[in-house]
């Protein structure tokens, strides 16, 4: 009690020493504060970002990340129940995904290029991702086996291709056969990344799997959490119910930005 009786008495010997100390000691407190909400605010932007079309939880067959193999699949309707029902889920969406050559026109005047197919259920997909909301032309996929195709902002401008047209698929399905399919632009998507934007393309996803021949077969479930942070936790508990099944956060699926995060927190501190 002594030893706070004289530093009370010495903090007051000089009150302007004091004053200015404490004042100084405050801006600086306040500064650091400002600058972790700013840099809290940056990653949790960065985070939405890259997860508001992918998601923040993928499931998909073993390996398929590594080898993204057209007969890599899981079944549509097995796990839905278990993803919907986990803490913390708030969407799903079930995903196809293919490679075909594009084209557009005719003659001398005709253009192609290669593409990302990704067959979605447009009512699911609202759940998950921002596509519905990033069409800058014409509309979102309406409904299931309309024939209608979204391209991306890149894609559509390398084939020169316009809301209305319509567009030839060619690839390969399950069997190894050809597949293929004219399908109507009925849109055109700007995600804000140019590099997906130059080669996807949103089909309907019945629609691609009749395409590719897969039945009712999925090769992805994406998921939304109600907060990135949550995704950790539940990919881990889920990879444990989901047997057979490779359950990824977001960290893992984007390692470059989780790197980055990694770094970025070293540094701030």
């Amino acid at each position: 009690m002594l030893l706070l009786k004289l530093g009370y008495r010495s903090l007051w010997r000089n009150r302007r020493r004091t004053i200015l100390t404490m004042t100084a000691m405050g801006v600086a407190t306040m500064l650091m504060v400002l600058t972790l909400s700013i840099y809290e605010g940056i990653f949790q932007d960065m985070i939405h970002s890259a997860t508001s079309f992918q998601g923040q939880i993928r499931v998909t067959a073993k390996g398929y990340f590594e080898d993204q193999e057209i007969d890599q699949t899981i079944p549509q309707e097995a796990f839905r129940q278990a993803i919907l029902t986990y803490p913390g889920v708030v969407g799903i969406a079930g995903r196809v995904r293919g490679f075909a050559l594009l084209s557009y026109g005719e003659g001398d005047s005709s253009r192609a290029q290669a593409a990302e197919l990704m067959g979605i259920d447009p009512e699911e997909e609202r759940t998950v991702s921002e596509f519905a909301g990033r069409v800058i032309r014409g509309k979102f996929i309406s409904r299931a086996d309309s024939g209608e195709i979204v391209l991306g902002q890149g894609l559509a401008r390398s084939l020169e291709a316009v809301v209305g047209c319509e567009i030839v698929a060619m690839g390969q399905d399950s069997y190894g056969s050809v597949a293929a399919g004219v399908f109507r632009v009925a849109g055109i998507v700007d995600t804000g990344d140019p590099v997906r934007d130059v080669s996807l393309a949103l089909m309907e996803r019945r629609t691609l799997q009749k395409m590719l021949a897969l039945d009712i077969q999925l090769h992805e479930w994406a998921l939304r959490m109600r907060s990135p942070v949550l995704a950790y936790e539940a990919a881990a508990g889920l990879q444990a119910e989901l047997t057979g099944c490779d359950v990824r956060p977001w960290n893992r699926f984007l390692p470059q930005l989780n790197e980055l995060l990694k770094l970025t927190e070293v540094t701030k501190y």
